[in-house]
C-alpha cells in the first residue's frame, strides 16, 4: 500500500499568507512564529542597556542592536 505524504509548503504558500504573519519554511513545512512575550521584550530591554552602558563607561565602542 503507498503512503502519501503531505505535499511540501513553497514560497507561494508563505506570500499566501495574512500580511502580518510571522512565517518561515523549513524543510517545506511552514513554521508560524509567535511574539516574544512582554516579560522577554522587558528582559532584552534590560540585557541591551546593560550592554550598552557597560561599553560606553569601558570605552569599547558602539553596539549595534
Amino acid at each position: 500500500m503507498h503512503q502519501f505524504s503531505d505535499p511540501e509548503a513553497t514560497l507561494e504558500d508563505i506570500m499566501a499568507l495574512p500580511g502580518d504573519s510571522k512565517a518561515e519554511l523549513i524543510h517545506g513545512k511552514i513554521h508560524i512564529r509567535t511574539p516574544p512575550s512582554e516579560k522577554h521584550s522587558k528582559i532584552c530591554a534590560n540585557l541591551i542597556e546593560q550592554i550598552c552602558s557597560q561599553s560606553r563607561a569601558r570605552s569599547h565602542g558602539e553596539v549595534l542592536v
